[in-house]
């Protein structure tokens, strides 16, 4: 187990190394169609401070049962994130991106000792 104070540190500087910024878009149904199914509808939460890191393919093997994705990203813990999110990057390493990448959050996120740690998929068509 680690101690209170070494984690607390720790947990600060994993905060202090989020250089990247994102916009965290949690997904819900909302009202009936006019076939009666939900509609999608959605709530931004943006400037949110994130760790971003590519993946690359060779590193996800060749299973077939493993999700794929394309990212990791870091978030605070405690960050109100789960498996239907959507997050838009919006800079990397301090630098505005034109346009924003949009990425499907793959899974849940995972909690650590330090940060929440989520999968990404890169979204090409919307």
């Amino acid at each position: 187990m680690l101690k209170s104070r070494f984690l607390t540190n720790l947990q600060r500087q994993q905060g202090r190394s989020m250089d990247d910024t994102c916009t965290l878009i949690a997904v819900a149904d909302g009202a009936a169609n006019d076939y009666g199914y939900p509609e999608e509808s959605s709530s931004e939460t943006e400037n949110v401070a994130c760790g971003f890191e590519w993946v690359k393919t060779d590193e996800l093997g060749g299973v077939q049962q493993v999700p794929q994705y394309d990212a990791k990203l870091r978030l605070a813990l405690g960050t109100a994130l789960d498996g239907i999110s959507k997050v838009r990057l919006t800079k990397l390493q301090g630098e505005a991106l034109s346009p924003a990448l949009l990425f499907d959050v793959v899974g849940e996120p995972m909690p650590g000792p330090t940060c929440l740690v989520s999968r990404l998929r890169s979204i090409t068509d919307e």
